[in-house]
């Protein structure tokens, strides 16, 4: 509107201050992504109870908050979908963990 009227200047500084703070606005979302990740597991385990003590200690050990969590029993597995939000360097022990536990049958993110 302004350019309309004969504000080119105006117009002009006022486009440029807004894509320079649409390019900051970026540069800080992906710094608030690095220290905080949202990743939703689907964690299949044999139907015993030493997997989910295991599980449970490996949540309880990782330093991730739990946002929501499903269990589902079918056959001799429990199927669960947890949602945990924290660093992005604390996902990666975690999924360490689940994929070298031997009652781990798939764990996807």
């Amino acid at each position: 509107m302004g350019i309309g009227a004969g504000y080119y200047v105006i117009s002009s500084i006022g486009s440029a201050l807004a894509l320079a703070i649409l390019l900051l606005f970026r540069k800080f979302e992906k710094l608030v992504d690095r220290f905080h990740t949202t990743r939703t597991y689907h964690v299949i385990l044999s139907a015993e109870d030493e997997a989910v003590r295991e599980l449970n200690l490996a949540l309880d050990s990782c330093g991730l908050k739990v946002q929501g969590s499903k269990q589902v029993k079918s056959d001799n597995r429990y199927i669960y979908e947890i949602t945990l939000s924290g660093k992005s360097a604390e996902h990666t022990p975690l999924l360490e963990k689940l994929l070298k536990s031997p009652t781990v049958k798939e764990v996807r993110y």
